[in-house]
């Protein structure tokens, strides 16, 4: 155990939820390249990361990921910065996998 924890234990929060099974395959309503995006990015999460209760904001970023992929030329500035705060959510960029421990 490292950081806060370890220095102040009493901090953590004994009734922090905990994770409610896996994030599993993309939704049958999503589009063909929808659902390959959905693919990739779930093949590339660090194990532990994501769970059944994180489908909608992975959602989020599968449709931001695939209108960067498939719809480029109406990509816009705000797609670019919320595709940033969701890979960042889900440890997809190399500053925020530094943040991240699972067991």
């Amino acid at each position: 155990m490292q950081g806060a924890y370890s220095l102040h234990p009493e901090r953590r929060n004994p009734n922090e939820p905990q994770p409610d099974g896996p994030l599993g395959p993309a939704p049958s309503y999503l589009s063909k390249e929808e659902k390959a995006v959905w693919r990739e990015l779930a093949k590339n999460l660090i194990p532990g990361v994501a769970f059944r209760g994180d489908r909608l904001p992975f959602e989020a970023l599968v449709r931001v990921a695939s209108k960067m992929r498939h719809n480029w030329e109406h990509f816009k500035a705000t797609d670019m910065a919320a595709l940033i705060s969701l890979s960042a959510r889900f440890a997809m960029t190399p500053s925020d996998r530094t943040k991240v421990s699972v067991a």
